[in-house]
């Protein structure tokens, strides 16, 4: 005869037993609105992948040759099976690299006032070839005849005979064109503090990659059979090049998966009055049991 004591839930305060003179409102899932439970009674349309045609679904019950770096040699593939050394910036002492530990007056158009860079807050007209009329540019809208060495028919030269609408930057109002005419401060890099610019000013230590030895970087230098998914046949990897009928959840209708589309009053606990199930919303009672 043991010792109720030693029998969990038997001779217990109440409040030691999970659920058991607890408020409702403490129980996940209990006495819940349905709604607010994933899943249940939504339309199955709702959820990703549950009723869905299998082509919808990348990677199923596709060839495995239109999937990247699967069934390939591992030769064919940047970076792997590789010496490091062939690799830019991968084993590198840092003052190797442009831009990294360097001082940010060193890089052109880091910090630099906007009037110093060609093209950026400049009025149009300063800049060859944009908002001109397009008869004052030589070969624009002219009769071919009149360019000499050309006998070819001027439908087959670029730009000659053209109407000067067809033509990128001729004759365009210069607010169409990235770049010019523009206030600086819309331009990434231009006139910003250098401190705002990721990788300039900063110690190497700081950036992934620059001075590390190769053997710290996955994937580099590695033989190739270490690396997954590379130079395998696909039929090792679950999903590609399956019939999409052999993956539970894709392609079947919805009614197949349990909960899904279903009315909530068919799950078990949910949208129930907490009475309904056992144990919840007991008023704490101690029993002394002795089990022989």
């Amino acid at each position: 005869m043991e010792k109720s004591s030693n029998i969990k839930g038997v001779g217990e305060k109440s409040s030691n037993i999970k659920g058991v003179g607890e408020k409702i409102s403490n129980i996940k899932i209990v006495g819940e609105k349905s709604s607010y439970i994933k899943g249940v009674g939504e339309k199955s349309s709702d959820i990703k992948g549950v009723g869905e045609k299998s082509n919808n679904i990348k990677g199923v019950g596709e060839k495995s040759s239109n999937i990247k770096g699967v069934g390939e040699k591992s030769s064919n593939i940047k970076g792997v099976g590789e010496k490091s050394s062939n690799i830019m910036g991968v084993g590198e002492k840092s003052s190797n690299i442009k831009g990294v530990g360097e001082k940010s007056s060193n890089i052109k158009g880091v910090g630099e006032k906007s009037s110093n860079i060609k093209g950026v807050g400049e009025k149009s007209s300063n800049i060859k070839g944009v908002g001109k009329k397009s008869s004052n540019i030589k070969g624009v809208g002219e009769k071919s005849s009149n360019i000499k060495g050309v006998g070819e028919k001027s439908s087959n030269i670029k730009g000659v005979g053209e109407k000067s609408s067809d033509i990128k930057g001729v004759g365009e109002k210069s607010n169409n064109i990235k770049g010019v005419g523009e206030k600086s401060s819309n331009i990434k890099g231009v006139g910003e503090k250098s401190s705002n610019i990721k990788g300039v000013g900063e110690k190497s230590s700081n950036i992934m990659g620059v001075g590390e030895k190769s053997s710290n970087i996955k994937g580099v230098g590695e033989k190739s059979s270490n690396i997954k998914g590379v130079g395998e046949k696909s039929s090792d990897i679950k999903g590609v090049g399956q019939k999409s009928s052999n993956i539970k959840g894709v392609g079947e209708k919805s009614s197949t998966i349990k909960g899904v589309g279903e009315k909530s009053s068919y799950i078990k606990g949910v949208g129930e009055k907490s009475s309904n199930i056992k144990g919840v919303g007991v008023k704490k009672q101690h029993k002394e049991k002795i089990v022989c």
